[in-house]
């Protein structure tokens, strides 16, 4: 098992960051940010 690299966290940092965002500044931002996650996520014939 290999610890991440830098670059792998500041990759990851930046993916979580939109969805971060969101839930700080918009209220009920949690569910906002958890519906657009999956939205964005979701692959085909996974919720079918």
């Amino acid at each position: 098992m290999t610890t991440p690299t830098l670059k792998q966290w500041i990759r990851r940092a930046r993916a979580v960051a939109p969805y971060l965002a969101l839930e700080l500044v918009m209220p009920g931002g949690t569910l906002l940010a958890a519906l657009l996650w999956l939205s964005r996520n979701r692959h085909e014939g996974d919720l079918k």
